[in-house]
């Protein structure tokens, strides 16, 4: 009888902490325009004045304007100096009908100007940041601040652009994969997520550019031209001399970590011999990011195992090594019953991977 009580006493207090979830209140209806002291910007002032062609102006400039203009956009993210978050939330608690009604008229020309201005702002550092125009990794902390902005798409928008930067998707079940209404300690969680990367990648290498994407692909290559000179009397060598034309996977929402991903073995490959010593290969490219993200089911903690054959494998078959300052897993799998081609394929590995470790020493020593 005691642990029956017990049991009870916890399923209440697990359905109590359960209904303790604030939903985000958000306006049925509001007005924005786009103006305010934030045009005396000149790059805001531009993005009002030529939208449409606000990306390809800015992808012309030299990467010293181009910083510049990012910075003048990152500062007209916030809703300050114009409102706050509780002045946003007292215009909607004003309004029976749940739009937002600011107590005065200055406030509310105020507030609308400045809600114009984070939304055409957010949706251009979204689409920059898309666009590989945004190299600054002083970026990030503006737009993790950002996802605390009172207006959720102004928010969303933000995170948009994080992940584009980072290759890593901390909100997405707070955005696009969870049932209404997304609640205020869904947004901590993702918050405290994004910071808690920040802080692990202070030393390191975070934004997914250029230099890092050429560094993941040309590593790529030189594991499938070692690999291919190990198996050259299997059919995988085939297969694995294709890899020099595979480029970097560009995948979004909950598969953003995933950078390159090839598999290919007796499960998916018509002229594989069954009944070979070898029945499979796997090469996969992650950013691992934080452990155990509070964002995130655990099942979604980390790529799993089965990700590149599509199966369990044994742990013995897998070569894993990490790169913390470039945020990179490297993840080959080797199918055999032979030790001796296993080990063959690891050393392979893992002299293939020298030049990425030479670049994760030196973005370690740098910081």
């Amino acid at each position: 009888m005691e642990r029956a009580g017990t049991a009870l006493l916890l399923a209440a207090t697990f359905c109590s902490c359960l209904t303790a979830e604030q939903p985000i209140r958000q306006p049925n209806s509001y007005g924005n325009s786009f103006n305010g002291p934030a045009l005396a910007l000149e790059c805001v002032a531009r993005l009002k004045a030529d939208p449409a062609r606000f990306f390809q102006t800015v992808r012309s400039e030299s990467p010293e304007a181009r910083r510049t203009c990012v910075n003048q956009l990152l500062q007209s993210l916030t809703p300050e100096p114009e409102f706050t978050a509780e002045d946003f939330q007292n215009a909607l608690t004003r309004d029976p009908h749940g739009n937002l009604s600011p107590e005065s008229p200055q406030l509310a020309r105020k507030m609308m100007d400045r809600l114009g201005v984070n939304l055409n702002v957010a949706k251009a550092v979204a689409e920059l940041a898309a666009g590989r125009l945004i190299d600054d990794p002083g970026a990030i902390r503006p737009l993790i601040r950002c996802l605390n902005h009172p207006l959720l798409p102004v928010s969303q928008s933000c995170e948009d652009a994080l992940v584009s930067l980072t290759r890593h998707s901390y909100g997405w079940k707070f955005y696009y994969d969870q049932p209404p209404p997304p609640t205020e300690e869904g947004r901590q969680r993702l918050v405290a997520d994004w910071t808690k990367w920040e802080e692990q990648m202070k030393e390191g290498h975070p934004i997914f550019d250029e230099w890092l994407a050429s560094r993941c692909l040309a590593a790529g290559h030189e594991l499938g031209e070692r690999l291919a000179g190990v198996l050259k009397d299997t059919v995988a060598s085939g297969y694995l001399d294709h890899l020099k034309n595979k480029r970097l996977d560009d995948l979004g929402g909950p598969s953003a970590e995933k950078i390159f991903q090839f598999g290919v073995g007796v499960g998916n490959a018509a002229n594989w011999p069954r009944g070979t010593k070898l029945d499979g290969v796997g090469i996969g490219i992650f950013r691992p990011g934080i452990a155990h993200p509070l964002s995130k089911s655990p099942e979604d903690h980390a790529v799993p195992v089965q990700a590149l054959f599509g199966k369990s494998v044994a742990p013995e078959t897998i070569y894993r090594e990490n790169f913390p300052a470039l945020d990179l897993e490297f993840r080959v799998e080797i199918d055999t019953s032979d030790d001796r081609v296993r080990d063959a394929c690891f050393l392979a590995v893992k002299e293939a991977l020298n030049g990425l470790r030479s670049a994760n020493e030196m973005v370690a020593s740098r910081r």
